[in-house]
């Protein structure tokens, strides 16, 4: 009664590679260090877009009603040929640190070149960089 499917590795999007051939992103505590108040993202094209983080931020594309939610829509960007969902990442801060979560993208979440797992809170830092499908930003913390 060996099922096949059960010692599968878990394969990524990009080049159907297991996931361990990614480097895993390294972080740091934001702890001793003043929390920002604001959330500055960068665009491509040299755009700032800044963002409050009294609630989650929602990335992605046309989005419509997200209740309570900052929604940051990067239609601008070209993203529907660069692989953007509608609802593809969520930044949220919790106990003073700032997360970033793949929300179940087709096309995937990177942060400073490893893909994430969907659905896992990954720490940000100022001046990472963000991949959403084929879109790149730069996150910047903007502190008052």
């Amino acid at each position: 009664m060996n099922d096949p499917q059960i010692n599968k590795p878990v394969h990524t999007r990009a080049l159907n590679l297991p996931l361990t051939k990614f480097k895993k992103p390294t972080r740091q505590s934001h702890s001793g260090l003043e929390s920002p108040a604001k959330l500055g993202i960068e665009l491509s094209n040299g755009r700032v877009i800044v963002v409050d983080l009294d609630h989650p931020i929602i990335l992605g594309r046309h989005i419509e009603d997200a209740g309570a939610s900052t929604k940051v829509d990067l239609s601008q960007t070209g993203d529907l040929d660069n692989g953007v969902s509608r609802s593809h990442a969520i930044v949220q801060m919790i106990d003073d640190t700032i997360y970033i979560t793949d929300n179940k993208s087709l096309n995937g979440t990177y942060l400073n070149k490893a893909e994430l797992y969907p659905m896992r809170n990954y720490m940000l830092n100022d001046g990472d960089t963000l991949k959403l499908g084929n879109v790149e930003l730069r996150i910047k913390f903007i502190h008052e």
